[in-house]
C-alpha cells in the first residue's frame, strides 16, 4: 500500500516538474482592457495590443528595507507613474500589495525583469520575469 501511494507521489511530482513554465496569457483584442498579473505568473510570456494596461500586483514588505526594482521593459512597455503600496492591515510595518502600471507602448519584444531587494545589497531575495510581446 505504501509502495503504491510513493510510487503515484513520485509520478505526480516528477509530472509536475517536466511541465513548461512558459504559459501564454490570452491574447486580447480590446486595448482598453487591463490585463492583471502577479508573483504567481512568474514566467508568463503575455501576449499585449499596443495601448494596452498591464497592471502587476507583487506583494511587498517596505519597512523591511526591501524593494522592488523593474527593469527591461522599454521600449516595448512605458511605465505609468510610480508602484503603489497598500497595506494588508493598520499595524505600522505591516506587508501588503505593490501594484506597478505599465502600458503597451510599442510593437515588439522585451522581457520585464522585477527583482526584490535592498539597495544596499546584491543578491535579491526574489526576481520575476515576464516575456512582453506587444501587437
Amino acid at each position: 500500500m505504501y509502495r503504491i501511494s510513493f510510487l503515484l507521489l513520485s509520478v505526480v511530482l516528477l509530472g509536475g516538474c517536466a511541465s513548461s513554465q512558459a504559459v501564454q496569457a490570452p491574447p486580447s483584442t480590446d486595448a482598453g482592457q487591463a490585463l492583471r498579473i502577479g508573483a504567481a505568473d512568474n514566467g508568463l510570456t503575455l501576449q499585449m495590443q499596443r495601448g494596452q494596461r498591464l497592471l502587476l500586483a507583487v506583494p511587498a514588505t517596505p519597512s523591511t528595507g526591501y524593494v522592488w526594482q523593474a527593469s527591461g521593459f522599454a521600449p516595448v512597455l512605458a511605465q505609468q507613474g510610480e508602484a503603489q503600496f497598500v497595506a494588508n492591515g493598520s499595524m505600522p510595518g505591516s506587508g501588503g500589495v505593490e501594484t506597478w502600471s505599465f502600458v503597451a507602448d510599442k510593437e515588439g519584444i522585451s522581457q520585464l525583469r522585477l527583482r526584490y531587494l535592498r539597495p544596499w545589497e546584491a543578491m535579491p531575495l526574489r526576481e520575476l520575469n515576464y516575456r512582453v510581446e506587444v501587437n
